[in-house]
């Protein structure tokens, strides 16, 4: 399984670590592409309505 992590925090680091380690892709993003990401999302959203 992929999985896009956001969070930068220790508990983030173990997370994403643990998961690592399970055998999952990781793919990190910063804060500020989230809010980007989550901005686009909406508008396409709003667009299919």
């Amino acid at each position: 399984m992929h999985i896009l992590f956001i969070g930068y925090g220790k508990t983030s680091q173990r997370v994403a670590k643990h998961l690592f380690e399970q055998g999952h892709h990781i793919s990190t993003i910063s804060h500020n592409r989230a809010l980007l990401f989550a901005q686009v999302v909406f508008m396409v959203v709003q667009l299919c309505d």
